[in-house]
């Protein structure tokens, strides 16, 4: 996998103004092209599916097509599933389903994200806390994380989620916040339950958290514009 991502990273930056006026899966499309002419040289299995110029064609249709559906559809995504993917130690070609998760996985974590499981681990770590700290003054390791974790309690606490479906929910919520960091959206800060402290104002917990529920409306965390899967 190394050859293939050296690749990309080198095409790319050398054609980075070619794909300036394209659109994301514009790029995908042009850098899964680089991506294919070496499959089978790394992936020697992947000569039994990849046999001609028809069924090459086909092939990237329909992994092009896979990567739409899932929002893949900017270069950093492919760039941090094939990081992940050169520590598989293997040489057979992935399904579009398990380099999808490698490319989520993978672009959530070099961004700063924690992994769904580490996600569930810190809302299990805060949660062992509340009483003794507030979540505005709780350590989290960004704003993005804080918002994630309230937002995991906000929906296990009302939705009465399974581990299963909590760990679900966890993947949704980065891939979620995955995309609108790379949109450019800027985290908010946590909010403060106290409100003014000129007048004594202090919000009540279900008044928290639909202040909370609203700034996430306002920026839309926690609403996703493609699910996770």
């Amino acid at each position: 996998m190394k050859n293939i991502a050296e690749l990309i990273n080198t095409r790319t930056i050398k054609s980075q103004h070619a794909y300036e006026k394209s659109s994301g899966a514009d790029e995908v499309a042009n850098v899964f092209n680089l991506f294919c002419e070496q499959l089978i040289i790394v992936f020697p299995a992947s000569s039994a599916i990849l046999k001609d110029e028809n069924s090459r064609k086909i092939f990237k249709q329909q992994w092009l097509q896979a990567f739409k559906e899932n929002g893949i559809t900017k270069l950093e995504y492919l760039r941090a599933g094939l990081k992940v993917a050169r520590a598989q130690n293997t040489d057979f070609l992935p399904s579009t389903g398990k380099f999808i998760a490698w490319c989520k996985q993978g672009i959530s974590e070099q961004i700063g994200l924690p992994t769904p499981e580490e996600l569930i681990r810190m809302l299990m770590d805060f949660s062992a806390q509340r009483g003794i700290v507030e979540a505005e003054d709780y350590p989290f390791p960004n704003d993005a994380c804080y918002w994630l974790v309230t937002d995991l309690m906000y929906e296990s606490r009302y939705r009465n989620l399974s581990k299963k479906d909590l760990l679900e929910q966890a993947r949704i919520a980065l891939f979620d916040m995955t995309k609108k960091i790379l949109d450019g959206h800027k985290i908010p800060k946590p909010v403060k339950r106290i409100g003014s402290a000129s007048v004594g104002v202090t919000l009540t917990r279900e008044e928290s958290l639909n202040r909370i529920q609203e700034i996430k409306r306002k920026f839309m965390i926690g609403q996703s514009d493609a699910k996770a899967t």
